[in-house]
């Protein structure tokens, strides 16, 4: 059998991850001290920019996974797309970001938006996404 990743802590694996809409435009971004960048939004317009580049050429995707050190994880929602960079990309890690996606999929809604504003959105999403 193939456990690998069972023993893995997910919070030290985490080097940065965000939360974009559809159209790319950034909801929540968080950066671990590792990453030193000057605007972090930038990385969920290019993240998204190659997510719908590679569904052009290979067909409808739902999850990407680029590279090794530090792995690119995109996956998409119905109205939402979760990226992460992180050291390691392993079936559990992968598992447990679905998760949260789904769950930000039932938070972050048009009404949800509508009514409390994107402040109590993004609060949510980053309760969410705490690890």
């Amino acid at each position: 059998m193939y456990f690998y990743g069972i023993f893995r802590s997910v919070k030290r694996d985490i080097l940065a991850f965000g939360v974009a809409d559809l159209g790319g435009t950034p909801i929540h971004s968080s950066l671990g001290e590792e990453i030193d960048l000057k605007d972090p939004n930038l990385i969920s317009l290019a993240l998204v920019g190659i997510f719908f580049l590679i569904q052009e050429v290979s067909g409808e995707k739902e999850l990407l996974v680029l590279g090794r050190s530090p792995a690119i994880i995109i996956l998409k929602g119905e109205r939402t797309f979760l990226w992460t960079l992180a050291r390691k990309a392993y079936p559990k890690f992968i598992k447990m970001l679905k998760t949260k996606l789904k769950r930000i999929e039932e938070e972050a809604s048009e009404e949800t938006l509508e009514l409390f504003g994107r402040e109590e959105l993004e609060r949510r999403i980053h309760e969410i996404l705490s690890f």
